[in-house]
């Protein structure tokens, strides 16, 4: 049984299972090719993100640390200066006055930069920029992000896709659901309850539900949506030990954070774990996750798995008999 919480608030357990994506059965050629990328996957080698060139960050007069309740939102950039929404940004800070935001340039090359500085002049108090001087791919933008947000002493930390597919209502509604609950980790999905508020191409929707099947077996929880953007964590020692270390891949990222967080030493039980069906997603035109970087993260899957599959070993050698 996997615990969430509906949108009355009210905490239920999920005895069903992920939802099953329609359209799905039957499509065996769709399924074939996905199983045949996977056997690919044997043979591609995939190698750690980058520990990567030292980030720069700039901190107004205020710190992280001295937000009520220490909440900070990274948001992780790279050429997204036609897409980050400035209405959006200005919805989620006014409608919490202890929320910090933090916005990673992952080495862009567009107007991103003059974007943030625009940004960061209308929001002085809550709104602050990091920049990696060369694009080291999202997985690694967001982790450094977390990590300057802990080390800036926030006690709540998460991510956010850039282009707001998620919006600023629903990220902060997941917000709200884990300070209300004793859990360590809420994240949003598309796939529990796919409705009329779920706007998602049907090629990419049964790609997604594809993947997830895979990526639930690695993070040995059952998560039907793994690659939401829109996740929260309560920090403490684990948080911080599993973001020490680079991920595996650039895409697949999620997977990874997961199953550390559930695999690794002392880790968060089950329990801990809340996905919550989000009420309103929409696919934003212009997404980077094009059809081969989802191969490619469908093949940094071996690799992963291989990664928790040590975790796991590591676990059960402390585990006393």
């Amino acid at each position: 049984m996997f615990p969430y919480f509906d949108n009355s608030r009210n905490i239920k357990l999920n005895v069903k299972g992920p939802a099953r994506t329609a359209g799905a059965t039957g499509k065996l050629q769709p399924l074939a090719r996905l199983c045949h990328a996977l056997l690919l996957s044997l043979f591609i080698h995939t190698t750690p993100a980058p520990g990567g060139a030292p980030a720069t960050c700039r901190f107004g007069s205020r710190s992280l640390s001295t937000y009520s309740g220490g909440t900070c939102l990274v948001i992780p950039c790279f050429n997204e200066a036609g897409r980050l929404d400035p209405l959006e940004v200005a919805d989620l800070l006014r409608s919490r006055n202890d929320l910090g935001l933090l916005l990673v340039d992952d080495g862009s090359t567009d107007g991103t930069p003059r974007l943030f500085a625009d940004l960061r002049s209308r929001h002085p108090e809550q709104l602050d920029v990091m920049r990696l001087p060369v694009n080291q791919g999202k997985g690694e933008a967001v982790r450094q992000g977390l990590l300057r947000a802990i080390e800036g002493g926030a006690t709540v930390t998460g991510y956010a896709d850039a282009d707001f597919a998620t919006p600023a209502s629903e990220i902060l509604r997941l917000l709200g659901l884990l300070q209300q609950s004793g859990a360590s980790a809420v994240f949003g999905s598309r796939l529990l309850n796919p409705g009329a508020g779920i706007q998602r191409s049907g090629g990419r929707q049964f790609m997604g539900a594809a993947f997830a099947s895979l990526a639930r077996r690695i993070v040995g929880l059952p998560v039907a949506d793994t690659q939401c953007g829109a996740k929260w964590f309560r920090v403490d020692g684990v948080l911080a030990a599993v973001l020490a270390r680079p991920f595996i891949s650039r895409w697949a990222f999620d997977v990874e954070l997961l199953a550390r967080l559930h695999h690794t030493q002392s880790g968060w039980a089950a329990e801990a774990f809340v996905e919550e069906p989000l009420d309103i997603w929409t696919e934003i035109p212009g997404s980077k996750l094009t059809v081969s970087a989802r191969l490619v993260a469908l093949s940094a899957l071996l690799a992963i798995w291989r990664d928790v599959r040590g975790l796991r070993n590591a676990r059960r050698r402390t585990v006393p008999k």
